[in-house]
């Protein structure tokens, strides 16, 4: 015999037979052993068998999480559900970082073909500022976007120095302004609202001196003034009452010494990031500010 039984004793079997496939003693009390192995066998083969045709006949369901629904393209919910598609590491706090947003990107809006990168770079001429311009071109195939099946681009620029970018990104202006340049650009894209990306915050910048405490030296460059006037239209800010905030009064915008325009730009550029507010009884921005200079 080829089935395990050779050593079993009779009485073994039969109690196999009896507690295992309930056979009463008088269907087995005159068998031989072998017999009973045949027996014993024949219910072990066909339990065996109806174990298999119920597995066969049971359809393999896979366990899977309810789907999130995801909202109409610019819906009322659509900024809260795009952020909250984020993985941890991919913003610092509440503040998207601009992979996780390139991600989101590809993900809900469409793919992205092609960036293409204009960098000014800091030099003396524009107080050591390097500017940078990012166009994204992304394929929309998003069925709820307008543009669905289009293609689109979109731009930003970024400016990146000393006054508004904590160490040690400063040593790298114009890569900073680059991956700000794109993080708002890809913040248009998935049109997200009263959000700012982690790596356009300035950071820890070193406090500048007060509008107050400027001192007077070699006069102001034409680039800082052209930088001035950008920012002061950019802030909605009259040039000339800002300049005439402190404590020392100018007739001429060339009164002004190159340190103190410095101190000035700084200023500008901290109430265009929110920073800080505008001085008061600063007037509204006039482009004709420098007629008669």
């Amino acid at each position: 015999m080829k089935h395990g039984y050779e050593s079993t004793p009779i009485e073994e079997v039969r109690q196999i037979l009896k507690n295992e496939y309930k056979i009463t003693d008088e269907n087995i009390v005159d068998k031989t052993k072998l017999e009973l192995v045949d027996i014993l066998l024949e219910l072990k083969n066909k339990k065996l068998d109806e174990v298999n045709d119920e597995v066969i006949d049971t359809p393999f369901v896979v366990s899977q999480e309810e789907p999130v629904n995801r909202p109409s393209f610019n819906s009322v919910e659509w900024n809260k559900y795009v952020l909250g598609q984020l993985a941890e590491d991919e913003k610092d706090g509440e503040n998207p970082l601009c992979d996780g947003l390139r991600r989101l990107t590809e993900l809900l809006i469409g793919p992205i073909l092609s960036r293409c990168v204009e960098v000014v770079p800091p030099h003396i001429n524009n107080n050591f500022t390097s500017t940078v311009k990012v166009s994204i071109t992304i394929f929309i195939n998003n069925e709820d976007h307008p543009a669905n099946g289009q293609t689109v681009v979109e731009e930003s620029v970024a400016e990146c120095g000393s006054h508004n970018t904590e160490s040690p990104y400063d040593k790298f202006q114009s890569a900073t302004a680059e991956t700000r340049a794109e993080a708002r650009a890809l913040r248009k894209i998935l049109r997200l609202r009263k959000v700012v990306a982690a790596e356009e915050l300035a950071g820890n910048v070193t406090e500048q001196q007060p509008i107050l405490n400027w001192q007077p030296e070699d006069s102001i460059s034409n680039e800082q003034i052209e930088v001035l006037d950008r920012i002061a239209s950019r802030c909605d800010v009259d040039v000339l009452s800002f300049i005439n905030c402190g404590s020392k009064q100018y007739n001429k915008i060339k009164e002004v010494s190159k340190g103190t325009a410095t101190e000035m730009i700084k200023y500008l550029n901290s109430i265009a990031q929110g920073i800080k507010a505008k001085p008061d009884n600063v007037g509204k921005y006039n482009s004709n500010w420098r007629a008669g200079l």
